[in-house]
Protein backbone atom coordinates (compact mmCIF):
# COMPACT_ATOMS: atom_id res chain seq x y z
CA UNK A 1 0.00 0.00 0.00
CA UNK A 2 2.84 2.42 0.77
CA UNK A 3 4.25 1.85 -2.73
CA UNK A 4 0.95 2.90 -4.27
CA UNK A 5 0.89 6.12 -2.24
CA UNK A 6 4.42 6.87 -3.37
CA UNK A 7 3.51 6.30 -7.02
CA UNK A 8 0.38 8.43 -6.65
CA UNK A 9 2.36 11.17 -4.91
CA UNK A 10 4.81 11.28 -7.81
CA UNK A 11 1.90 11.43 -10.24
CA UNK A 12 0.39 14.31 -8.31
CA UNK A 13 3.65 16.24 -8.39
CA UNK A 14 4.00 15.67 -12.15
CA UNK A 15 0.43 16.85 -12.73
CA UNK A 16 1.02 19.91 -10.55
CA UNK A 17 4.09 20.86 -12.57
CA UNK A 18 2.22 20.48 -15.85
CA UNK A 19 -0.85 22.37 -14.58
CA UNK A 20 0.85 25.75 -14.89
CA UNK A 21 0.10 25.89 -18.64
CA UNK A 22 -3.71 25.80 -18.92
CA UNK A 23 -3.74 26.02 -22.71
CA UNK A 24 -1.83 22.78 -23.29
CA UNK A 25 -3.18 19.32 -22.62
CA UNK A 26 -1.58 17.59 -19.66
CA UNK A 27 -1.24 13.99 -18.68
CA UNK A 28 -1.10 12.25 -15.34
CA UNK A 29 -0.88 8.68 -14.16
CA UNK A 30 -3.20 7.10 -11.66
CA UNK A 31 -3.09 3.44 -10.62
CA UNK A 32 -0.92 2.53 -13.59
CA UNK A 33 -3.14 4.21 -16.18
CA UNK A 34 -2.37 7.39 -18.10
CA UNK A 35 -5.03 10.09 -18.47
CA UNK A 36 -5.05 13.25 -20.57
CA UNK A 37 -6.79 16.45 -19.59
CA UNK A 38 -7.38 18.77 -22.53
CA UNK A 39 -6.19 22.36 -22.47
CA UNK A 40 -8.72 24.85 -21.17
CA UNK A 41 -9.99 25.96 -24.58
CA UNK A 42 -10.09 22.37 -25.86
CA UNK A 43 -12.29 20.96 -23.11
CA UNK A 44 -15.53 19.38 -24.24
CA UNK A 45 -18.47 21.75 -24.53
CA UNK A 46 -20.23 19.62 -21.89
CA UNK A 47 -18.08 21.40 -19.30
CA UNK A 48 -19.75 24.68 -20.29
CA UNK A 49 -23.16 23.07 -20.02
CA UNK A 50 -22.67 22.48 -16.32
CA UNK A 51 -24.73 25.26 -14.77
CA UNK A 52 -22.57 26.04 -11.74
CA UNK A 53 -19.24 24.25 -11.56
CA UNK A 54 -18.97 25.05 -7.85
CA UNK A 55 -22.18 23.14 -7.07
CA UNK A 56 -22.01 20.38 -9.68
CA UNK A 57 -21.64 16.76 -8.68
CA UNK A 58 -17.88 16.05 -8.71
CA UNK A 59 -18.28 12.87 -10.76
CA UNK A 60 -20.23 14.80 -13.39
CA UNK A 61 -17.45 17.37 -13.56
CA UNK A 62 -14.69 14.74 -13.88
CA UNK A 63 -16.61 12.85 -16.58
CA UNK A 64 -17.22 16.04 -18.55
CA UNK A 65 -13.55 17.01 -18.45
CA UNK A 66 -11.93 13.67 -19.27
CA UNK A 67 -14.69 12.11 -21.38
CA UNK A 68 -16.50 8.82 -21.21
CA UNK A 69 -13.62 6.64 -22.47
CA UNK A 70 -11.20 7.82 -19.79
CA UNK A 71 -13.95 7.74 -17.14
CA UNK A 72 -14.55 4.08 -17.99
CA UNK A 73 -10.80 3.46 -17.71
CA UNK A 74 -10.80 5.03 -14.22
CA UNK A 75 -13.72 2.88 -13.12
CA UNK A 76 -12.02 -0.23 -14.54
CA UNK A 77 -9.15 0.27 -12.06
CA UNK A 78 -11.51 -0.91 -9.34
CA UNK A 79 -11.56 2.58 -7.86
CA UNK A 80 -13.45 3.10 -4.64
CA UNK A 81 -15.12 6.23 -3.34
CA UNK A 82 -12.00 6.93 -1.27
CA UNK A 83 -9.92 6.96 -4.49
CA UNK A 84 -12.10 9.49 -6.26
CA UNK A 85 -10.97 12.60 -4.35
CA UNK A 86 -7.32 12.07 -5.33
CA UNK A 87 -8.33 11.32 -8.92
CA UNK A 88 -10.49 14.44 -9.14
CA UNK A 89 -7.65 16.56 -7.79
CA UNK A 90 -5.40 15.20 -10.53
CA UNK A 91 -8.05 15.93 -13.16
CA UNK A 92 -8.34 19.49 -11.86
CA UNK A 93 -4.57 19.90 -11.54
CA UNK A 94 -4.78 20.60 -7.82
CA UNK A 95 -2.07 20.00 -5.25
CA UNK A 96 -3.07 17.15 -2.95
CA UNK A 97 -0.63 18.26 -0.29
CA UNK A 98 0.92 14.81 -0.01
Amino acid sequence: MAARKTANTKAVENAKTEATDVESPRTFEYKGETYTVPGLMDMPVEVLELEDVEDVNPTTLARAIIGEEQWAKFKATGAKVRDFNDFLALVLGEDLGK
